[in-house]
């Protein structure tokens, strides 16, 4: 699939297009289910997908993930807060190769849930050290969900719509916000 935008990256195709297709929460942009769901808030990457995809289309795969920076006729400009892991492309290399294109073809040590990833997350100092070590992909899985709290988990559904979906990825996202506001610096 052709992209509207340097800032957002997509070559695959929709796989799975059944009549409940975007009832599963998926990437906005190339349709690929993965447990990993980046929920993008900033205002300067939502102007940026603007051209390509509706406003409350913001949570995508690592993959389609709008790209940190972005150049405009004023020079480069961040996509993100300074402290954000959205930045960090080591971080974001670590969801990359676990995405599915069909909701049966979900490997079965995945988790019962996926997992909203927000601009905002902090995780513990040693996560790298945690995840990088070589290890089977299913310790690894394990191991990304566990560096995240417990309120980034959505539970897999098949929503019964997908203004459904997006109103409880939207719920997540609010609840993600507020964990962070009372519980973090």
């Amino acid at each position: 699939m052709l992209s509207r935008s340097g800032l957002l990256s997509s070559d695959t195709d929709y796989r799975y297009s059944s009549n409940d297709c975007n009832n599963f929460t998926r990437c906005c942009l190339c349709g690929i289910f993965s447990p990993f769901i980046f929920y993008v808030d900033s205002q300067a990457a939502i102007n940026c997908i603007k051209i390509a995809l509706p406003p409350y289309h913001n949570f995508f795969c690592v993959n389609c993930l709008p790209q940190p920076t972005n150049t405009t006729e004023d020079g480069p400009i961040s996509l993100y807060w300074e402290g954000s892991l959205f930045n960090n492309n080591d971080f974001l290399s670590l969801f990359d190769g676990y995405e599915y294109y069909h909701p049966d073809d979900r490997p079965t040590y995945y988790r019962n849930y996926d997992l909203i990833i927000t601009e905002y997350c902090e995780l513990p100092p040693n996560y790298m050290r945690i995840v990088c070590e070589p290890m089977p992909a299913s310790v690894r899985m394990r191991k990304l969900y566990e560096i995240f709290p417990a309120v980034h988990q959505i539970p897999l559904n098949n929503y019964s719509s997908i203004w459904e979906m997006f109103s409880k990825v939207e719920q997540k996202y609010g609840e993600i916000l507020k964990y962070y506001l009372t519980h973090m610096h």
